[in-house]
This record gives C-alpha cells, sequence and structure tokens, in this order.
C-alpha cells in the first residue's frame, strides 16, 4: 500500500463526504494516518482538522485556529471565521438564509463537539423527528445496512412516525440463496415472513445504534435505483421524498 503512494506517503487527508469507519481502519492498518477535516466553501473552507498524532475514525477533528465553532438549534453546527463568506453575490435573500441573527455561518449540518472533538451526525434536512419526540440521523443506519451483502441501496424513514422502517434494494441473487439458505419462501418477497427474517438478519448490523432508531420492519424492492427513476442523486444518495411517495402504500400498511 505504501508503495501505491509512492513510497514516501506521510499522511492523506480526505474530505468532501463522510469516511466510512471501514476505510479509516484498513488505511490505519497499513499505518498510513488518515486525516479527516470538515469545512464547506463558504466557510473558505475548512474549520476542524486532524493530527497524526490526535485523530479518531468518527470524527472530524478539532476547531482550527482563528475559527470558531457552536451548536445552535436543532443540533446545527454554526461557524464564526475570518475566512467566511460576506454574502451570496447579488442573493442578499439567500445570504439571510445562510446565518443566523448573530451572524454565525449556518452549515446545515447537526453535530456534536464532545472534548473539543467535532462529530458530524448529518444533514439536517434529512433528520427524522419520531411521533415519539426522539431525533434520528439516518445516515448511520444507512450505511450500516448496505454494508450487509444483500443490500444494494437503502432509504431510512420514520418521521412522524412511532418508529423506524426502511425501504431496502436488495441483491437479487444473493437474496434467493439467503432466502434458500434460511427455508424462507421467496414466492411473495414482502410477506410477513420474509420481511421478519430479514429485519432480524439486518439487527446484528445495528448495535451501535441506539435502540430508539433501529429498523422494526421494511419495504423490499428488488429493481435497483436509478438516475432515470429520480430516486437517487447524481452522487447515489436516495431522495427521500421520492422514496416515500413511490412507496407510501406498502409504508402504509407496515404502520397499519
Amino acid at each position: 500500500m505504501h508503495e501505491v503512494f509512492g513510497g514516501q506517503i506521510r499522511m492523506l487527508v480526505c474530505g468532501g463526504a463522510p469516511l466510512s469507519a471501514d476505510t479509516s481502519r484498513f488505511f490505519a492498518a497499513m499505518e498510513i494516518p488518515l486525516l479527516q477535516g470538515y469545512g464547506l466553501t463558504e466557510a473558505g473552507p475548512a474549520v476542524t482538522g486532524s493530527t497524526i498524532d490526535d485523530r479518531r475514525c468518527d470524527s472530524v477533528g478539532f476547531t482550527l485556529p482563528g475559527s470558531e465553532l457552536k451548536i445552535g438549534d436543532r443540533q446545527e453546527l454554526l461557524i464564526h471565521s475570518p475566512s467566511a463568506m460576506i454574502g451570496y453575490w447579488n442573493n442578499p435573500d439567500a445570504t439571510n438564509d445562510a446565518f443566523d441573527q448573530d451572524h454565525w455561518l449556518r452549515t446545515g449540518d447537526a453535530a456534536e463537539i464532545i472534548d473539543e472533538r467535532v462529530y458530524i451526525r448529518g444533514r439536517i434536512k434529512d433528520i427524522l423527528v419520531l411521533s415519539t419526540g426522539e431525533n434520528v440521523n439516518p445516515t448511520p443506519i444507512e450505511a450500516a445496512l448496505v454494508a450487509d451483502p444483500l443490500i444494494e441501496q437503502v432509504c431510512v424513514l420514520g418521521d412522524s412516525k412511532p418508529w423506524c422502517s426502511a425501504v431496502v434494494v436488495v441483491n437479487a441473487p444473493k437474496f434467493q440463496a439467503w432466502c434458500e439458505k434460511t427455508d424462507v419462501s421467496l414466492a411473495n418477497p414482502m410477506s410477513e415472513e420474509v420481511r421478519r427474517n430479514l429485519v432480524e438478519h439486518l439487527t446484528n448490523r445495528l448495535e451501535d445504534i441506539p435502540p430508539f432508531a433501529r429498523i422494526r420492519d421494511i419495504v423490499i424492492e428488488t429493481e435497483p435505483w436509478g438516475l432515470e427513476n429520480g430516486l437517487i442523486t447524481p452522487t447515489l444518495k436516495p431522495k427521500r421524498a421520492r422514496v416515500l411517495a413511490r412507496y407510501e402504500k406498502a409504508l402504509s400498511d407496515l404502520y397499519r
């Protein structure tokens, strides 16, 4: 691995998208420090960073000198920095929306700051608020589920509902083999027996997820989502509202 990177690599810096724990552990095992940072274009751009001697796979590091971070409403990460933008060119409405009343830059990301370390929990707009009042970040749940060989794509849902559900797109050949191995009939993929067994199988992937946020039931899809049907973004993320609309009846049946 060292030779792949030229033989003299000291460190790698990553950003732009969440780093999976598996990728982080792999590079750590190869003794190649993979340092996370965080920022956004409007902030100029970086506001956090890690060091070789002090890094964690689940944290984007510490606040960089000159910047200030705090947690606002709905756990939103707010930034005050001399490198932050003044505003959007000729767009005062967007500029006003980008800052809070004290002129801290709003990131749109939910976060926690623990012992000065910054942890990004997901996009505010994606946070699901259950009818019980609990806030659920679907991102780590989806990452855990899609790590299972049976699952190709997944979208976690449950906003205003008492518990979380998910629509899962299965890998057809592997799913069929799994059904045969576990003596589950494939005649009706959405039968209660198939759903119950698959949820039980996937629960093992959710050990690090709080109990109130774990998936209790699922909709099983065998046809992959693509850009042409409008269910995923160009970066392959599920469009939650579109998925909810497409599977509305099946989801209603689950909650009924």
